[in-house]
């Protein structure tokens, strides 16, 4: 260290003739003040060291998804086994994948998400809306999507892939927390897609029964006309005389005169088609559409035969903590350390300078 006279001497020394400070004159001030610059840069370290010991490692739970496999969606096109494709809407990979993926990035179900699992289990509870919001927002920074491959202009909703993240202090809970968004999302989506399916079924359903009630009343009117039209005949063939049949069936119906088929003949007919309990049996593709009506009626999609999402089936945890990075506060510290001790050794020149001139 330097007397209050050998300061003096040299600074001026370095100042020369001019009050102008260069580079060299600089570097000879922070050579002679090394161990000041290094006292700080080690304090600095502390600091960062201490930092480290003191903070809560935070950890990163993630899930990889990406569109389901054909297989996993069969359940859903179950309405379209009788044949009939433009009965039910058939659903494909891609309009299934695109439902999940707008519940996924929906607003609505992150909302929900923060209200039913993560607020409950947090220890500090919100007094007022001010005090929610900076609780959303603080889960806001913890929990994250990203999209691997944004979804461009004509581009299938399948290309697209999802990273679904929470940190937390506690990797298992944040683990838990992302299999329940997920969980969320996916249940949101087959409810949606069933309940669509299910509107569907109700129109079909609607259709053939009012189609099969039709068809149903027709055929007894038709019987009712039948009759009307056979006890007609019968009282001509009465009127005549004529007990046995003078022509064939055929062409006594073609031709407009059944009374030719005989008074014994008709009162069959008649007693036939009264006392006749149902018509199901005489109507044309009844069955077929009764067959029909009972499928739509009948099948069921349980929701754990379905799939909207593929995934590997585990929730990966990071196996050292994001935050803090022990490399990146050290050198920061460092950093920190070397250009604080330069910058105070620089001031302290710049001011014996200005006070030598």
């Amino acid at each position: 260290m330097f007397s209050k006279g050998e300061k003096g001497v040299h600074t001026e020394k370095l100042i020369g003739n001019h009050s102008e400070i260069t580079m060299n004159q600089l570097l000879c001030e922070f050579y002679q003040h090394k161990k000041t610059i290094l006292l700080v840069t080690l304090l600095s370290i502390a600091l960062g060291i201490i930092y480290i010991l003191v903070s809560a490692p935070v950890y990163q739970a993630s899930a990889h998804i990406s569109a389901p496999m054909q297989g996993d969606i069969v359940a859903f096109n179950k309405g379209n086994l009788w044949g009939d494709n433009k009965t039910i809407k058939p659903m494909s990979v891609d309009s299934v994948y695109a439902v999940f993926s707008k519940e996924l990035l929906s607003a609505s179900n992150k909302k929900y998400f923060f209200q039913e699992y993560y607020l409950p289990l947090l220890k500090q509870k919100p007094q007022n809306n001010a005090s929610l919001k900076k609780l959303y927002d603080a889960f806001s920074k913890k929990f994250s999507i990203k999209i691997d491959n944004k979804l461009s202009p004509g581009q299938k909703a399948t290309g697209v892939q999802y990273d679904v993240m929470m940190k937390s202090t506690n990797p298992e809970q944040a683990a838990a927390w992302v299999k329940q968004f997920i969980d969320l999302a996916k249940e949101r989506t087959i409810s949606s897609l069933i309940g669509d399916i299910e509107k569907q079924r109700a129109v079909v359903i609607y259709q053939l029964t009012h189609k099969i009630d039709i068809i149903s009343r027709v055929a007894k009117e038709n019987r009712t006309d039948q009759i009307a039209k056979l006890h007609e005949a019968l009282k001509i063939a009465q009127s005549a005389k004529m007990n046995s049949a003078l022509m064939q069936y055929t062409l006594a119906s073609e031709s407009n005169m059944a009374y030719m088929l005989g008074a014994n003949v008709l009162q069959a007919q008649i007693k036939n088609l009264s006392e006749r309990q149902s018509d199901n049996e005489f109507i044309p593709d009844l069955r077929t559409l009764q067959s029909k009506l009972d499928f739509y009626s009948s099948f069921v999609i349980n929701p754990k035969d379905v799939a909207v999402f593929s995934s590997d089936g585990t929730v990966e945890i990071s196996g050292t903590p994001i935050s803090p990075k022990k490399e990146v506060v050290i050198a920061t510290s460092i950093l920190l350390g070397l250009i604080i001790g330069m910058l105070g050794v620089m001031l302290c020149f710049v001011i014996r300078v200005n006070k030598a001139v």
